[in-house]
């Protein structure tokens, strides 16, 4: 049987929202599997070098590392929720919903965040979303007001300028990183016209990101990307850079319906 698709909450194959306070009991060798899966995951960012930068970048940095370690307490230990990793990054065709398919799930996903103590920010749906999400958990790039840290080339730089959007360049970052290890990423672009014409679509502006480039942005950024899903069996994803000295932090995003990324927070 396959795996049920609808984000209706009133579907009988959708679990109660008190089972996910309570989970149910697993087996022995699931129980081991999840433990295993936990602890490779926290080993990556504990056995990770730490970031240099200098002292403005280091206390952006720990205020926003503070959000993530508390998005991960309440997913990991209070909700008692266990990360898989996403294991196919290959470019797949976009689903096309109903408007009330896509308010269905974004309502199931606000359900799951608020039972793991979560809210998610408002990220503009322009077919950017995923790089706005980026940019806000790196920068903080939606917010209103504030510093005036922006990022430098070839290096990450954890702060928000008020004075323009910074997703073009979470955008331009991704997509420099797929041409410059092409080798490693184009195998996974099986689509029409090849890797060349990918990379050329996802220059547009509006054009949806994928998980290829989120793991391009992990590579880039040396960050493990959380996300809380609307899917019934993977509901925790995690997907972390490629190579040595693993990921420096988290980053903690939303995502419902194949169709919509959203930036994620504690709730007070």
């Amino acid at each position: 049987m396959g795996l049920c698709e609808s984000n209706d909450p009133a579907c009988p194959c959708q679990p109660e929202r008190t089972a996910r306070r309570h989970p149910a009991p697993h087996s022995a060798a699931a129980s081991t599997l999840e433990a295993e899966q936990l602890r490779l995951w926290q080993e990556e960012l504990d056995g990770a070098p730490p970031r240099e930068g200098d002292e403005q970048e280091d206390v952006v940095v720990a205020l926003q590392a503070e959000i993530w370690r508390e998005c991960a307490r309440r997913v990991t230990e209070g909700a008692r929720a266990r990360p898989r990793p996403v294991q196919d990054i290959r470019v797949r065709p976009r689903s096309l919903l109903l408007d009330e398919e896509v308010l269905a799930a974004a309502t199931t996903l606000d359900w799951k965040l608020a039972d793991f103590g979560l809210r998610a920010r408002p990220i503009k749906g322009d077919g950017a979303c995923q790089f706005r999400a980026v940019a806000d958990q790196l920068w903080r790039d939606q917010a209103p007001a504030g510093g005036s840290c922006t990022p430098q080339h070839g290096g990450v730089v954890y702060g928000y300028s008020p004075r323009k959007e910074l997703h073009p360049f979470a955008r331009d970052q991704a997509l420099s990183q797929l041409r410059r290890d092409a080798g490693r990423y184009a195998g996974f672009a099986d689509c029409e016209g090849g890797f060349g014409a990918y990379l050329d679509r996802m220059r547009a502006a509006a054009e949806w990101g994928d998980n290829l480039t989120l793991q391009a942005i992990a590579d880039t950024y040396r960050v493990q990307i959380c996300m809380v899903t609307t899917y019934l069996e993977r509901g925790f994803l995690h997907i972390s850079p490629w190579g040595a000295g693993g990921a420096a932090n988290q980053i903690w995003l939303g995502f419902y319906a194949e169709y919509h990324y959203t930036s994620l927070e504690p709730l007070a």
